[in-house]
């Protein structure tokens, strides 16, 4: 029954400190989940001109893939260059011509990036309407979520910083001590 006095005439004499930490609280978990989208937007990239470009992937090895795209206006023909690399340094032609549709085989594993190209008819010049990828974009915590520090703060569980549950988890339990301490030094 003390107890339950003391904890009373704290609160009675403390409370402006109490509210202050519950309003710290409250914003830093209100303004995290505000923030997340311009967060994961600046980590995602799309491809270039990945919406012009459509590829549709087979269910099993050895399929066929459907390579389309938009047609240009004043475009001749159209080129598609294959690599491994998003930079297309080491580009091979897969296709020259003037469909705006291929079907060839799967018949790797490895990720693949298709660019297309259109030749226009009143210059030598060749315009990019877009790039594809056989894989989705990789997610830029996937190596530090390997550490093992961050897999015993999560106990073992898969948090991905890219959704609003992970990114929520990881921002608002690294700054809790913080807000705490700044209550405690309040007292």
């Amino acid at each position: 029954m003390m107890a339950g006095r003391i904890v009373y005439m704290e609160l009675r004499t403390g409370w402006k400190g109490l509210l202050i930490f519950g309003l710290l609280i409250l914003v830093v978990s209100v303004g995290m989940v505000q923030i997340f989208p311009t967060f994961r937007d600046s980590l995602t990239e799309e491809l270039e001109g990945a919406n012009k470009v459509s590829l549709e992937l087979p269910d099993e090895q050895g399929g066929n893939i459907t390579l389309s795209w938009e047609s240009l206006e004043n475009a001749t023909s159209y080129m598609v260059l294959e690599d491994s690399r998003v930079s297309m340094v080491t580009a091979r032609i897969k296709y020259v011509g003037e469909e705006t549709s291929i079907t060839f085989a799967k018949d790797f594993e490895e990720k693949r990036y298709y660019a297309v190209m259109a030749e226009l008819n009143k210059t030598s010049d060749s315009v990019l309407i877009g790039i594809a990828s056989t894989e989705e974009g990789e997610n830029p915590f996937e190596e530090l979520m390997q550490n093992p520090i961050y897999k015993s703060f999560t106990g073992g569980r898969t948090i991905n910083m890219l959704e609003v549950k992970g990114f929520v988890t990881l921002e608002f339990f690294s700054w809790w001590w913080m807000l705490a301490g700044l209550f405690i030094a309040y007292l």
